[in-house]
């Protein structure tokens, strides 16, 4: 009875993973890019970060005219969220562009890209991420942001 129960219960939350996927398709699109520059980034390597930003940077504007046609609320937590994101995106864009960015620089802004995305997902009460994979990527990014201070 247990195995049953356990079964199914598996099955909903399985099944509740593949419905949010499919219903924000531009978000999975980003995230699936993101993820890749991010891990091989987390390893010191930022190739694919560099190979693939134009990629990523389209999968956003994409988008992000999704999170603005879907909330249209001018001071919408949501619109705020992506308004800071586009900054951010923005902003590594700027990094690689000028050729002085480091590993380490790369990894940490992808850490701050990574919260501020973070936070348009879990304001949807959409679980991808592991609550502990979410508290290590924040306390990375706190830890970036205070050896930031002091470039």
């Amino acid at each position: 009875m247990k195995k049953i129960f356990l079964l199914l219960f598996l099955g909903c939350i399985n099944l509740q993973f593949v419905i949010a996927q499919d219903s924000w398709k531009e978000r999975a699109d980003f995230y699936e890019v993101f993820n890749i520059v991010l891990l091989s980034a987390e390893k010191g390597d930022i190739d694919p970060a560099l190979n693939r930003f134009d990629e990523l940077k389209s999968k956003y504007s994409v988008f992000h005219k999704s999170i603005m046609q879907t909330f249209t609320i001018p001071k919408e937590k949501m619109r705020r969220n992506a308004v800071l994101l586009s900054e951010q995106v923005t902003y590594i864009r700027l990094l690689i562009e000028s050729k002085k960015i480091t590993p380490e620089i790369m990894y940490g802004e992808l850490l701050i890209l990574h919260g501020l995305f973070s936070k348009i997902r879990l304001e949807n009460d959409e679980w991808f991420i592991s609550k502990s994979n979410l508290k290590f990527y924040e306390k990375e990014e706190k830890r970036y942001r205070a050896k930031k201070i002091r470039f």
